[in-house]
């Protein structure tokens, strides 16, 4: 996979994730930035693109900058985003980004992101 198609699957990632949970899923705010974060690292090639995975907040103070933010205290934010979405879904997350992916499918992701988004717009 390109480095553009990874690029417009993650846009396209932080587009669903936006439109489903509208404010900062920690503060409720929506006056301010909202930032589409991943629960666990895009790194993790399993999870990169399941929409289970990510979360809306507030780019400061609750993604970025405030001392108890999701990149300032990222052990504290883990423990809330379980409580927030439940022990058992944390934990299957937890269990699916471990799995080995060898190849990304760009038209097999992009189809599971339409449906998602097909599910949003009812």
């Amino acid at each position: 996979m390109t480095k553009t198609q990874k690029g417009k699957l993650d846009s396209f990632w932080s587009e669903i994730i936006h439109k489903r949970d509208k404010v900062c899923q920690r503060c409720g705010r929506s006056d301010k930035k909202l930032d589409a974060h991943h629960i666990f690292y895009k790194r993790f090639r399993a999870t990169r693109w399941d929409v289970q995975n990510g979360i809306l907040l507030c780019f400061n103070p609750c993604h970025k900058f405030g001392e108890n933010s999701a990149h300032q205290d990222p052990k504290g934010f883990n423990k809330w985003v379980e409580t927030k979405i439940g022990e058992y879904n944390y934990q299957i997350l937890n269990i699916k980004k471990r799995n080995i992916v060898q190849f990304y499918y760009y038209d097999i992701i992009r189809l599971y992101l339409e449906q998602e988004m097909k599910k949003l717009e009812g």
